[in-house]
This record gives structure tokens, C-alpha cells and sequence, in this order.
């Protein structure tokens, strides 16, 4: 039987992974546009840098390799700050996506000169494997945010083994909805990086901040309510 708490918890588990896919798909738009570069995923990545290496073009796989560690070091940071149990939700989300705000607005900022590019890309793609790391695993299902392939196939899975009826509608809709919404923000992150190049970048890092300072507070006025009712103020006769 699903309580008023789970219903709440899935609708922002699908708010919030609607809102990194899009924030996912702008930032690696506004990359491949500004530098041709890549940096929400890895596939591709792995794939142009073994190309780097057939061809011998050692500036262009230095900046892929850079941006896989980036990646992974992002990864690494996300299980530190949340540690094993990434299938619940704790407060410790709004910080993950501050300091994912605090890295996509830092890009543009160190970018000011062509040759400070690389530290853009360092920024960011550690910002996506931050992302991607915050909801790695959600009650045995694992969650994409930074990349579409996975979540493509699982939805065509869930489709496959008729899982909406045995009570799954909302993996569908959650699934759904990351495609839906990483392809909107590869749009928006195209026509930014045409406008304003990587400035554009204070966009997602706007809506991380936004995001996570909801829900800091958002916990917090749990946490309140928890302890009112543990501990009620006892008015004197």
C-alpha cells in the first residue's frame, strides 16, 4: 500500500530527475557546440579518444582523458557525500546539487581566455558525474540522469515485460520523462551556447541551485515536525 510519504517522495524523485536530465542535456549541448567535447557521458568519450589514439592526435586525447577522470572524480564525490545507501532520500541531496551549481557556475568563470577552456570542461564534466552519481540506485532501480541509453533500454524493457501492470506506471513515467526532458534541454543548451557560449552554463547551475535549496529547506521543515511531534510544547496551567 503506498502512504502519503511514498507518493510524495516519487513525485520529487521525478521532479528531480526530470530536472538533471535537462540540466544534463543543456550542459552537454552547450560543450559539443562550444568545443565539439562531450562531457556528460563517457561511451562517446572512450570511443573518440581510442580514434585520438589511432590517429595520433595526443592534444585531442589529452582534453577526452581529462574529462573522464573529471567524470569519475565526480562520481567519487557523490558517494562520499552520500554515501552506500542511495536508494533513500536524505538532506544530503540538496547539498550534492548545490555543489553541482557551484561547478557549472564556476565554468564559465575560468574560461575567460581560450586556453583556460580544458578547466571549463574539468568543472563540468565533474558536475555530471556528480549528477549522475546522486541517484545511481533508487529502490533496486538504477537511474540515469547524465546519459540515455540505459534508460532508453530499460524503459523498452519495462515495456517489453508489460511491467506497468503490475503496479510499475511510475518507473514508465519516470523514464520517460529524463528522455523527454534531457532532449529539451540538448535544445536549449544548443540555442544558449549559439547566444551566449559557455555563459550559458549559469542556466543548469541557476537550476541546481534552485533545486537544492528547496530541498534543503524542504528537509529541514521535516526534521522540524519530527522533533515537534517527539518533543510537544507543554503549555504551564
Amino acid at each position: 500500500m503506498t502512504t502519503p510519504e511514498d507518493a510524495r517522495l516519487k513525485r520529487f524523485v521525478v521532479i528531480a530527475a526530470a530536472v538533471l536530465a535537462a540540466v544534463a542535456g543543456f550542459v552537454n549541448s552547450v560543450f559539443l557546440t562550444s568545443l565539439i567535447i562531450p562531457v556528460s557521458h563517457v561511451t562517446g568519450s572512450m570511443s573518440e579518444a581510442s580514434m585520438d589514439v589511432t590517429g595520433g592526435d595526443l592534444s585531442g586525447l589529452t582534453n577526452l582523458a581529462t574529462v573522464l577522470v573529471a567524470f569519475f572524480v565526480g562520481a567519487i564525490g557523490a558517494g562520499a557525500l552520500l554515501g552506500p545507501h542511495t536508494q533513500t532520500i536524505g538532506r544530503r541531496y540538496g547539498v550534492s546539487l548545490l555543489v553541482e551549481a557551484a561547478l557549472l557556475g564556476a565554468a564559465p568563470l575560468v574560461a575567460t581566455e581560450q586556453e583556460n577552456t580544458p578547466y571549463a570542461m574539468i568543472l563540468a564534466a565533474g558536475a555530471c558525474g556528480l549528477q549522475n552519481g546522486m541517484f545511481s540506485n533508487y529502490r533496486g532501480m538504477v537511474l540515469r540522469t547524465s546519459h540515455m541509453t540505459g534508460t532508453l533500454t530499460d524503459l523498452g524493457v519495462l515495456l517489453g515485460c508489460r511491467g506497468y501492470r503490475n503496479g510499475q506506471v511510475w518507473k514508465g513515467v519516470l523514464l520517460a520523462t529524463t528522455l523527454v526532458t534531457f532532449a529539451g534541454g540538448g535544445v536549449a543548451g544548443a540555442y544558449g551556447a549559439s547566444a551566449a557560449a559557455l555563459n550559458a552554463l549559469w542556466i543548469p547551475a541557476m537550476c541546481c541551485a534552485l533545486l537544492g535549496g528547496w530541498y534543503v529547506l524542504y528537509r529541514h521543515r521535516q526534521h522540524v515536525t519530527r522533533q515537534r511531534r517527539r518533543w510537544p510544547v507543554r503549555h504551564s496551567p
